[in-house]
């Protein structure tokens, strides 16, 4: 018999939600960027990166206004060329509650924590639970 293993689903992190119209938004995911389910998004302009682009932050405050979101599924746009930007990615928000071991989080305490509270200070607010 065989054995198949079931990787991680798309939001699977997401623990609650407001109604998901509400709750999740889309945006541009920039050419040459990929994300992950559960990586932390921000918003430069009008395109989508992945935190890991924004080395200079240590404070929820430094995050303010450029973060986005989380990451809802797996969305490669950088094997589709350059100037090749993927349209209507959907992320988490606001208003929802996430599990904090499925989130792709710095390995950085400080960043890590600056994050956590960016998330938190999101209106409704992004809770994060164990």
């Amino acid at each position: 018999m065989t054995i198949a293993y079931e990787g991680q689903r798309a939001g699977e992190y997401l623990v609650s939600e407001l109604d998901r119209r509400y709750s999740r938004d889309e945006a541009t995911l920039a050419s040459g960027e990929k994300h992950v389910d559960g990586d932390i998004l921000v918003l430069s302009g009008s395109k989508l990166y992945v935190l890991d682009a924004i080395t200079d932050f240590d404070t929820a405050e430094a995050l303010t206004g450029a973060l986005a979101g989380i990451a809802w599924g797996d969305v490669d746009a950088s094997a589709t060329g350059a100037n090749a930007d993927i349209l209507k990615v959907p992320y988490v928000a606001r208003g929802a509650v996430v599990r904090e071991a499925y989130l792709n989080l710095p390995a950085d305490a400080q960043k890590k924590a600056a994050v956590l509270a960016a998330l938190a200070a999101v209106n409704p607010k992004i809770v994060v639970v164990d």
